[in-house]
């Protein structure tokens, strides 16, 4: 779930309703930001970098990126994780979405 651009009511029901449970310590500082403002959708960038960074590290073969038709922060993301070329736009990741690389995991 994007964290920019869910309220904090939307994302505890989503979170019960999955049977997840968002650590207390992420939901805490979710908290302590305005919703949707500049230093809450950094935040939620942070988390998600690092998460994802971990996840590579760790050897997944890929990630899959729900991007909810916004494309800001998914490219953002690539960006932090150095996976989008430089200039490449979203009709650019076309090319590698046939190829079977949704994010750009290949070889960097």
């Amino acid at each position: 779930m994007e964290i920019g651009h869910v309220t904090t009511t939307v994302r505890r029901k989503f979170s019960r309703a999955c049977g997840a449970e968002i650590p207390r310590w992420l939901d805490q500082r979710l908290d302590s930001y305005e919703e949707g403002s500049p230093d809450f959708l950094a935040f939620g960038l942070d988390v998600v970098t690092a998460l994802c960074e971990r996840l590579i590290a760790g050897g997944a073969p890929g990630l899959h990126l729900y991007t909810m038709n916004q494309a800001e922060a998914p490219e953002a993301l690539l960006d932090r994780l150095g996976r989008r070329a430089e200039g490449q736009h979203r009709q650019d990741r076309a090319e590698d979405l046939l190829a079977g690389d949704p994010v750009g995991l290949g070889d960097p």
